[in-house]
């Protein structure tokens, strides 16, 4: 026994060749008997053929379609990442909050110190958590 593959695409075969042997058929429909079992048989395999066309074509179309949007969706620029904004904003209070603690004197320099390492090294550690995890 014969085993099929599975694919998520659907097959297609060659349309050319197909719309050919429908023709073929038609030509020879017009030249038997409308009362014959043969012309029957062939009217019928010409209506399965000529559905099975259609749906083909429009399998393709499908595809078509599919592959346009796609292309479209990589062709779109991609907004930037929300982790160097994070990283971005933690260096802003990060960097300025270390020079101040490092340079200040007097009690009010090391409470700003302390105001802007508490809003940029959570800010800092999140943009980088984010880095790591678009990696």
């Amino acid at each position: 026994m014969w085993r099929k593959a599975i694919t998520a695409e659907p097959y297609v075969p060659n349309l050319k060749a197909l719309r050919e042997k429908i023709d073929q058929d038609t030509k020879l429909l017009g030249s038997l008997d409308p009362d014959s079992d043969v012309y029957r048989r062939l009217q019928a395999r010409i209506t399965d053929q000529t559905t099975q066309l259609l749906n083909y074509e429009d399998t393709l179309d499908r595809r078509r379609k599919q592959l346009a949007a796609e292309e479209a969706i990589r062709a779109m620029p991609r907004p930037p990442s929300p982790a160097g904004e994070a990283a971005g904003a933690g260096m802003l209070f990060t960097i300025p909050g270390l020079l101040v603690g490092y340079f200040g004197w007097g009690t009010w320099w090391l409470v700003l110190a302390g105001v802007l390492l508490l809003f940029g090294v959570p800010n800092l550690i999140e943009g980088i958590k984010l880095a790591v995890k678009n990696i």
